[in-house]
């Protein structure tokens, strides 16, 4: 952890810490089907006393910091990862017709195809209020009105897509809360003192 007394060092701080990292993680020897890029994934800027959480905001925005981000990952009933790329191309944010805020790709799971979403949360509150019913949910931080794509639509248009190439879907999964879930645990944690919240949060909230 670092503790910051002057707001002037957080940016080269952050950078130290994931020069460190790098040097420190040898990624060579990683196993896994998801690519391994070298990239800097989550620094947790967190308040102490004398900081309110609206400083810890601008200085996070400062270095880079984006709005929230989740993983939904649907799972398809096939082993044809041409289709699952294919279903993974077109739901993705960054194709003229896929769904805004979304990466995507598609990877070999237990003999099937799971189609990996990042689901990343904006601030373009005109595209949530002309989207269709159900598509975007909304939640504010701090004043500030963010969207995201439900995961229900996402899964939706996968189970879409896969039945084009003749395949069904078996199931969702959700990594990590949802920014609402998110608000429940935090203002839950707060009421209930709980100082080590996600050591029990498996039978509360999920």
């Amino acid at each position: 952890m670092i503790v910051f007394h002057n707001f002037a060092f957080l940016g080269s701080s952050v950078l130290a810490a994931c020069l460190e990292a790098f040097q420190a993680i040898d990624t060579e020897v990683q196993e896994g089907i998801h690519p391994c890029l070298r990239a800097v994934d989550l620094v947790p800027i967190d308040r102490l006393s004398g900081v309110t959480v609206e400083e810890c905001g601008v200085l996070a925005r400062s270095v880079g910091a984006s709005p929230y981000v989740m993983n939904c990952n649907i799972i398809i009933d096939s082993e044809d990862m041409s289709a699952g790329r294919e279903i993974a191309s077109a739901i993705r944010g960054s194709n003229a017709n896929g769904l805004k805020g979304v990466q995507a790709m598609a990877f070999p799971h237990e003999g099937k195809i799971e189609i990996a979403c990042n689901v990343e949360s904006f601030d373009d509150q005109e595209a949530a209020e002309i989207s269709e019913d159900f598509q975007y949910v909304s939640y504010s931080v701090l004043g500030d009105q963010f969207s995201y794509v439900s995961p229900h639509y996402i899964e939706a248009q996968v189970k879409k897509l896969a039945s084009d190439w003749g395949i069904g879907t078996k199931g969702r999964a959700l990594v990590g809360f949802t920014p609402q879930e998110c608000k429940n645990c935090a203002e839950y944690a707060i009421k209930e003192n709980i100082g080590e919240f996600w050591k029990i949060r498996g039978g509360v909230f999920m």
